[in-house]
């Protein structure tokens, strides 16, 4: 098989093509010869895990064909990336996490704020603001 002008036999990486912002990746038209085809997802994007749908197999049979591999049922996705967080209440005196003299450490409430595109955020304890993510 000649993609660009370069022989490649059965089961080799014939081209590579990338996501853009919006999770779309395209070869031209015309960039792929008459035959059967799987594409495979071998860098996850930042912040999905590399498990899920990651193969894709297809076949160009018509000339120009674009073959749609966007659907919900035959599209490369993934899980993103979970996880949670533990948080520890200290007297700031005493750097303790235990109450000094009839104070306790039980009810203080936190709100997760997103900050960031990666994901990243500030965990804040609730104050007198009404809104505890802005500032």
């Amino acid at each position: 098989m000649v993609v660009d002008g370069k022989t490649y036999q059965k089961d080799e990486v014939v081209l590579t093509i990338k996501t853009d912002a919006s999770g779309l990746a395209s070869t031209a038209a015309d960039a792929l010869p008459y035959g059967s085809y799987r594409v495979d997802e071998v860098t996850p994007p930042t912040g999905y895990l590399g498990e899920g749908t990651l193969s894709a197999e297809f076949t160009i049979s018509k000339n120009g064909e674009m073959v749609d591999l966007t659907g919900e049922d035959n599209s490369i996705s993934n899980q993103i990336i979970r996880g949670g967080v533990k948080v520890q209440k200290r007297d700031i005196e005493t750097g303790e996490a235990a109450a000094q003299g009839g104070a306790t450490l039980e009810g203080a409430e936190f709100t997760k704020c997103q900050s960031g595109d990666r994901g990243r955020g500030n965990l804040r304890k609730r104050g007198n603001r009404p809104d505890a993510c802005n500032g």
